[in-house]
């Protein structure tokens, strides 16, 4: 019974010491898939990271072209309104002139009858003198 007992406790200790190997393996195991789920979180923060800044880059490069184009069409629209004014001023100015070319012409027709009367008026008093 003793031999029993002895080899009964070499067959215990042998199956405990495969429990261990196996608890060991078991243990590196999940070690090894920790690690591999940390490589794996490392990773995808970097892809994260990655897409977070190229969409930041791609939103900040919108913004930039959206301001830009306000600013093109502010620039063209005050051109606008300058060439505008430009106009204006130009039309007004041709009124201005056309009223005096008128006044002129009026002036002109006018000193064109006073010397037409007054070459009558001497042709009239020559012909009474003769």
């Amino acid at each position: 019974m003793a031999e029993r007992t002895a080899d009964g406790g070499a067959g215990a200790s042998f199956f405990l010491g495969q429990v261990e190997i196996e608890k060991t393996k078991i243990r590196r195991y999940e070690e090894e898939l920790i690690e591999n789920a940390d490589a794996d979180l490392t990773t995808m923060c970097h892809q994260l990271s990655s897409e977070i800044e190229g969409r930041t880059s791609a939103a900040l490069e919108i913004i930039r072209l959206k301001e830009s184009h306000k600013i093109e069409q502010e620039s063209q629209l005050a051109e606008r309104q300058a060439l505008q004014n430009e106009l204006n001023l130009y039309k007004e100015m041709l009124k201005k002139e056309q009223i005096k070319s008128k006044e002129a012409r009026e002036n002109a027709l006018q000193w064109k009858r006073s010397f037409d009367e007054v070459v009558l008026v001497k042709e009239d008093q020559n012909n009474d003198n003769i």
